[in-house]
Order: C-alpha cells, then structure tokens, then sequence
C-alpha cells in the first residue's frame, strides 16, 4: 500500500460503537472511518435496540420484547444492568440512554467494516 496517494496521507480512523461523533470528525477530514464494537453480536444488537427502542419502558411486564429481535426472544428485567433498567430515554449519566442513543445513530450512519471487504472499497 502507498503511503502518499495524490500528495495526501491515507488515512482511516477506527472507532468504538459507543463514540459515533467520530465519524462525523472524519468526514470533516475528508477522511475514511470505520466502526467496530469488541463484543459478540447478539449482546451488541440487543444493548443498543434496547436503549434506542427503551422497550422495557413501553410495557408494565418484568418480561419485554427488544425490537428486531424474533417475538419468541423474551428478555427479563432482570437481564438488564440497573442503569439501563431506568434508562428512559432523558436520563443523565451514568446511565444515559439519550447520550448512548445519539452515538448509537451516529454509528450507524457509518459502514461497519466486515473482514471480507477491502477498506479502499467504499468506506466513507
């Protein structure tokens, strides 16, 4: 790989899940960046369903139903750390759904690298 390409240093930043404002810190860069999370898929999807949907808020059952995952997945409130259990959606740090919310869309505005794609290709 060149290090200079068209006189300009090729760069790409990577970034957790939970620092979406990153990505838009690289396009003001003109740079490439790309979003990754270290922990295993299911837990990431529901964490961040949960505290983008606030399902457990929507219903009086101690048993609720997280958005985009099947019908027959129940989760407990139980399951839940303390601060998303009062997550509401305006609540402060610690818990802090409203902040957590606002990097999660971030992050998804971006592409997730995948190992099986190359970083050149289309990697905003």
């Amino acid at each position: 790989m060149k290090i200079l390409e068209q006189g300009r240093l090729r760069l790409c930043i990577i970034y957790d899940v939970f620092f979406g404002w990153v990505s838009d810190v690289a396009k003001s860069f003109s740079t490439k960046s790309i979003c990754f999370t270290t922990c295993g898929a299911y837990g990431t999807i529901a964490y961040m369903s949960i505290c983008l949907n606030l399902s457990h808020q929507k219903i009086d059952s101690d048993e609720f139903y997280v958005h985009g995952f099947p019908e027959h997945y129940c989760f407990h409130r139980t399951q839940l750390h303390r601060f998303l259990r009062r997550a509401d959606g305006t609540d402060a740090w610690p818990s802090s759904s409203y902040e957590f919310r606002h990097e999660f869309e971030a992050s998804f505005r971006e592409r997730m690298w995948k190992p099986s794609e190359n970083i050149d290709d289309g990697v905003a």
